[in-house]
């Protein structure tokens, strides 16, 4: 089991790296990552994400909190199952060998080290 301390942005860019679609064994690993992850609906009104026509995504972390709550935390630990890291590794690899990688998602697996081994090797290439 592996800890990550994730912020809002950094769930953004992990969900779409979750499959929809595959074998059983993925579907499901990525089902339970996804609701792990993601945003229950009172996380949701709480920093009113917002997905803007433009494809952005923007949201606002709340300062103040109401008598008895407890304060927002934006970085929150979520432990991952080897199955779950090795589901994002799977997938990094597939977007890595159809040339469809991009930046920001290139900097959230390097940043919690979800890069697979073979693509870590080409890099030193």
């Amino acid at each position: 089991m592996v800890k990550y301390k994730l912020g809002i942005k950094d769930r953004l860019l992990l969900i779409p790296l979750i499959p929809e679609e595959g074998n059983f064994i993925d579907v499901s690993v990525g089902r339970d990552l996804r609701k792990k992850i993601g945003f229950p609906v009172k996380e949701l009104d709480l920093i009113k994400l917002e997905n803007k026509d433009d494809g952005r995504w923007t949201w606002t972390v709340p300062k103040e909190t109401k008598e008895g709550e407890e304060p927002y935390v934006e970085e929150r630990e979520f432990e991952f199952v080897e199955r779950e890291k090795k589901l994002i590794q799977k997938v990094a690899k597939m977007l890595d060998e159809k040339e469809k990688m991009t930046v920001q998602m290139f900097e959230v697996l390097e940043k919690y080290d979800l890069i697979p081994e073979s693509i870590k090797k080409k890099m030193e290439e």
